[in-house]
């Protein structure tokens, strides 16, 4: 039996209402029944026992044809966050693979990088589901509108976007495109902003411990880590092998050496550095699509 608006309780209950109903229908019932409703049901004030609106509740039970209706309906006037609730919709619709609706919110621009109290973002909701499509999405987005996914988020158990892409199920994941892109530029980003850290030295440690993901990313795990480098440029000595430098000292005198580690240390600059391991682990990546539209993650 149909459920009429005139059976909805005009309380504060009504999206809880409506929303046990919606479980038991099909979408197209649903979005008709939404036609006929007040303005109650979009308004950004409006939650449910839960603390979720429309939208969000929508994308936590996977109704895409119910959260894209919302969404076209609302459009600019969209609220999809709100102070206790735990999860936006995007990042509902990020951890439900909901790719069309992610088009969809961002398309509207709804909180790209906002971070629950958990420290949870959007990015961390997809990578850690493997919804790889959705991770690249995001990315793209943030690439082409300059607007903060917040890839750097550690929530509070300790892991990132870039964790979660490179624990657990990856080995599913190693042939597809957009994954290596995806990581790629996530180390890219940490290689640029932080050499140093923790995050990402723990997964290149991670990448490197796999020969084939090593092999997809490029990574040459030969080389000294990217701190070690950056260090070293620092001091004015030349990237390179071990093996290498050590010939280099033996071969030339003591006035020698010291001469050349004085020329590298003018002539070789931190950006030089950084561009050469760049070269060596395939870090810059090239984020083109497969018809060829240029996304790179250079700014």
């Amino acid at each position: 039996m149909p459920l009429t608006v005139d059976e909805l309780s005009p309380s504060n209950h009504i999206l809880t209402q409506l929303q046990v109903w919606m479980l038991t229908n099909n979408q197209a019932a649903c979005i008709e029944l939404l036609k006929n409703l007040e303005k109650i049901v979009y308004n950004k004030n409006a939650f449910n026992d839960n603390k979720m609106n429309l939208l969000i509740f929508a994308c936590q039970e996977g109704l895409t044809e119910l959260a894209l209706y919302v969404i076209r309906k609302e459009k600019t006037n969209l609220e999809t966050t709100e102070s206790i609730s735990r999860a936006t919709a995007l990042m509902w619709a990020c951890s439900e693979g909901l790719t069309e609706v992610v088009k969809e919110l961002l398309k509207y621009k709804c909180a790209a990088g906002y971070a629950t109290e958990r420290g949870d973002t959007a990015l961390i909701y997809a990578s850690d589901k493997y919804n790889i499509d959705i991770v690249y999405k995001l990315i793209s987005y943030s690439i082409d509108t300059k607007i903060n996914i917040n890839e750097f988020q550690i929530n509070n158990v300790n892991e990132t976007a870039l964790d979660y892409l490179l624990t657990d199920d990856y080995k599913e994941h190693i042939n597809k495109t957009t994954y290596i892109k995806s990581v790629n530029w996530l180390i890219n980003k940490y290689q640029e902003t932080d050499p140093s850290s923790e995050v990402l030295q723990r997964n290149i440690d991670r990448i490197c411990a796999d020969p084939e993901l090593k092999k997809k990313l490029k990574i040459n795990c030969t080389r000294p880590r990217i701190a070690e480098a950056v260090v070293a440029v620092q001091q004015g000595i030349r990237l390179g092998s071990p093996k290498t430098r050590a010939q280099k000292a033996d071969v030339g005198s003591k006035r020698t050496t010291a001469k050349k580690s004085k020329t590298a240390a003018k002539a070789i600059p931190l950006a030089l550095a950084t561009r050469q391991q760049e070269e060596d682990t395939g870090f810059n990546v090239d984020l083109s699509d497969d018809e060829g539209e240029r996304v790179s993650p250079r700014r």
